[in-house]
């Protein structure tokens, strides 16, 4: 018994945006968070967001991670930048969320 997929080739996929422009900043947010909100509304789907809150080298990136319900209603959003998780789940009563500040310890070498 084989243990995996005999087939054709699949490829492989990227966790990092094929260029600059599609990394969530500032200056393109609303225009990401926008095209997250109509992929929930037309899938009728959960979408979440998860984005860096921060500087990675010369790059800002604007945070603001967030949770679109099935058919697009926003649900939560963090506020900015910094360390943060968003949480959402889903009751008898409707989906509902929450931001936790997370502290982050940086060890001293």
């Amino acid at each position: 018994m084989k243990r995996f997929i005999q087939g054709e080739h699949r490829g492989q996929s990227t966790l990092h945006p094929e260029s600059m422009d599609d990394y969530v900043a500032d200056t393109n947010h609303e225009q990401h968070a926008g095209k997250l909100r109509r992929y929930a509304q037309q899938f009728d789907m959960g979408v979440l967001m998860a984005n860096h809150g921060g500087r990675s080298g010369a790059y800002q990136s604007a945070g603001r991670s967030a949770f679109w319900a099935p058919g697009g209603e926003p649900v939560v959003a963090a506020p900015g930048t910094g360390n943060a998780l968003v949480i959402a789940s889903k009751a008898a009563s409707g989906w509902r969320g929450e931001v936790l500040a997370v502290e982050v310890a940086v060890p001293r070498f």
